[in-house]
């Protein structure tokens, strides 16, 4: 597997999440994922806030 299996895969799931701690609290966001290339992976949220 490299890095373009990677993004092969994260092409074809384009739903995913993000999950974080907030103090002692976990905390999962749903992103949309807009895509991915050589260069990184991209997404899109709502709106703009601290994650």
């Amino acid at each position: 597997m490299d890095f373009k299996d990677c993004i092969k895969f994260a092409n074809e799931t384009p739903v995913c999440y993000l999950a974080t701690m907030d103090k002692d609290q976990p905390r999962v966001r749903a992103l949309g994922f807009w895509f991915a290339d050589e260069n990184g992976f991209y997404f899109q949220i709502g709106s703009v806030k601290d994650m």
